[in-house]
């Protein structure tokens, strides 16, 4: 378990410390603000290529590319795996996904004596990798074209990757219950602002190791929420 200070803050404005005259359930106003945060972390995918070399004088049509995954010795799991779109090079087509295959895509048409690249991401689910073991899969599939009208259908060869387990994180906030600032039932004094602490702790529960875990905090707190038109500032000091 990994724990992590965020951040303190300065509330510079609105509701401070409770007045003689004011009731304990009393409530002045309710602002609602927003702390942007972004969690980044280390995953592991592969990167899948296919090369297709023209070197004839007839065009190559209609090229598509079929990929599927099955468990060594095991059972197809092609919903173990998310593969996004692919990137073209010498392809004459969208790379969409063609429909009626689980990861299928139309890449176009490869030119006389050219080539065409393509260029996947694949990343294992949760599900490829469920426990502390690693999980060896076969990653093969067809490859299918048209040259002079004729259709072509050549296999993938089954290349084996080994894939990890993949971590599990949950991140808990505390923030203190209690904030104090310029109290605005006592026009003639000015309370001072106290820093409040904004904490965050960071708990892996899955089966992989989280790796490289950057968290980023932006320094502007943006007010969501203000319909009293409060003059409400924040500002971060630390973290």
């Amino acid at each position: 378990m990994k724990h992590f200070l965020l951040g303190l803050f300065l509330l510079t404005a609105g509701l401070g410390h409770p007045s003689e005259s004011m009731q304990d359930d009393t409530v002045c106003a309710v602002v609602r603000v927003q702390f942007s945060q972004q969690l980044v972390l280390t995953r592991t995918v592969f990167t899948a290529t296919l090369e297709l070399n023209n070197g004839t004088t007839a065009l190559l049509e209609d090229v598509e590319a079929v990929f599927t995954f099955d468990e060594v010795g095991g059972d197809a799991a092609d919903q173990r795996f998310s593969v996004g779109l692919p990137s073209l090079v010498g392809y004459f087509g969208t790379g969409e996904p063609l429909a009626g295959e689980a990861w299928g895509w139309s890449l176009g048409d490869v030119l006389p004596n050219a080539s065409g690249q393509a260029t996947w991401t694949i990343s294992p689910l949760r599900e490829a990798a469920p426990t502390e073991t690693s999980v060896r899969y076969e990653v093969g599939g067809v490859l299918r074209y048209r040259k002079n009208g004729s259709l072509i259908v050549a296999p993938l060869f089954p290349q084996t990757i080994e894939v990890r387990p993949n971590p599990s994180l949950t991140l808990n906030y505390y923030l203190q219950r209690i904030v104090y600032s310029d109290d605005p039932f006592t026009p003639d004094v000015v309370e001072p602002a106290e820093p409040f602490s904004l904490g965050l702790m960071v708990q892996n529960a899955g089966p992989g190791v989280a790796r490289d875990v950057r968290i980023q905090s932006f320094e502007e707190v943006e007010i969501i929420d203000n319909q009293n038109g409060l003059a409400v500032a924040f500002q971060v000091l630390g973290g």
